[in-house]
C-alpha cells in the first residue's frame, strides 16, 4: 500500500480533498475505493492510462463508472468531460478491459475452503439451515440492439431480447457464482447444464472443497448428509445439491418447510435488486451490440 501511495503521489500528485459529504460517494463507489482503484490502474502500466495524469485519469475513469452507474451512452456525457464521442467510448472500453485484468483473479475466483466455511456458518446463523451454500437463480438484462438475426435465438418468455445472468450468492448478496451470456430463450433447468456450477457436482471439485472445508458431513434431525446444497426454485431439477419447496404441502411441517425455504431463498431476488438498481447499465435496455463487451 506504502508503494501504490508514492506511485500516486509522484504520477499524480496529492490525493484530492473534498470538502463536505456530499463527495464521498463516486458513482455508487467511495471515495476511498475510487483513489484505490486509480492507484491499481497507474500501478498496472496499462498504456492507455500511462500519460495520463491528474484530472485527465480521474475523468478517464468517472466517466465509465457514471455510464454504468446511470446507464447512459458514452456520447451523453463527452461534453461534460470534455471529450470526444470516440474518445470516451474508448474509455469504456478501456475501463472494462483493465478492472477485469486487475481484479478477476479476486472477484471472480471460485470459493477457497476458508470462504466455503464462512459461508456455511453465516447461513447457520441467519436461515438456522446447516449446509447451507446460497441461492441459485437466473434474471434477464433486455437487450435492445440484438442483431436482427439472433432475435429468435435471444427471444423468450420475456417476449423481448435478453441475456441471461446465472448466479448464486450468501445472505450478505455476495455472488460466488456467475455465468453470463446466455441467450433468453434458455430456461434455467438448460442454462444450468452450459455452467460451471454444474460441472463442478460431477468432477468432484466442490466434494473436495468441502472435505477441506470441514462442512460435512452435518446433521438434520436424525439425518447425516456428506453434500451442500443451494436453495432453488421448482424449475431446477431434482438433484441431491438443490432443496426446492414443496409444490403443494399439505401438513403442517410441509408449509413449515416451504415457508423457510422460499423465505431464505429471497436472498439472491434481493441481491438481483440491488445490483440493478445500483448499476442502472443492466436494468436499462442494453444499447451496446458486442454481446462480448456486454459481458
Amino acid at each position: 500500500d506504502e508503494a501504490r501511495y508514492c506511485i500516486y503521489r509522484d504520477f499524480l500528485g496529492p490525493i484530492p480533498k473534498f470538502p463536505g459529504d456530499q463527495f464521498s460517494h463516486f458513482f455508487r463507489i467511495r471515495r476511498q475505493r475510487f483513489i484505490k482503484l486509480m492507484q491499481d490502474v497507474v500501478a498496472s502500466g496499462d498504456k492507455f492510462y500511462r500519460d495520463r495524469r491528474g484530472p485527465i485519469l480521474e475523468a478517464m475513469l468517472l466517466l465509465p463508472l457514471q455510464v454504468l452507474a446511470l446507464g447512459v451512452s458514452p456520447s451523453s456525457l463527452c461534453h461534460y468531460y470534455q471529450m470526444s464521442r470516440m474518445h470516451a467510448k474508448e474509455a469504456c472500453n478501456r475501463f472494462d478491459v483493465i478492472v477485469f485484468w486487475i481484479y478477476n483473479h479476486q472477484y471472480l475466483s471460485q470459493p477457497t475452503a476458508t470462504d466455503l466455511k464462512n459461508i456455511v456458518a453465516l447461513h447457520q446463523r441467519k436461515h438456522k439451515g446447516p449446509g447451507l451454500m446460497g441461492s441459485l437463480d437466473c434474471t434477464h438484462l433486455v437487450w435492445k440492439n440484438c442483431p436482427k438475426a439472433w432475435e429468435g435465438s435471444f427471444k423468450g418468455k420475456e417476449k423481448k431480447t435478453t441475456i441471461v445472468l446465472e448466479a448464486a450468492c450468501d445472505y450478505n448478496h455476495y455472488f460466488w457464482h456467475a455465468s453470463f451470456g446466455y441467450p433468453g430463450s434458455l430456461n434455467d433447468v438448460n442454462i444450468l447444464r452450459f455452467s460451471s456450477l454444474y460441472k463442478s457436482f460431477y468432477n468432484d471439485s466442490l466434494k473436495n472443497l468441502e472435505v477441506a472445508a470441514g462442512v460435512v458431513p452435518y446433521s438434520i434431525g436424525n439425518e447425516k448428509f456428506d453434500k451442500v446444497f443451494f436453495l432453488t426454485d421448482g424449475i431446477y431439477p431434482c438433484l441431491d445439491r438443490f432443496v426446492k419447496p414443496i409444490a403443494a404441502p399439505v401438513e403442517q411441517q410441509e408449509k413449515r418447510f416451504t415457508e423457510w425455504q422460499e423465505r431464505a431463498r429471497k436472498d439472491i431476488e434481493r441481491a438481483f435488486g440491488v445490483w440493478k438498481n445500483s448499476w442502472h447499465f443492466v436494468q436499462h435496455p442494453i444499447h451496446l451490440l458486442n454481446i462480448q463487451q456486454i459481458g
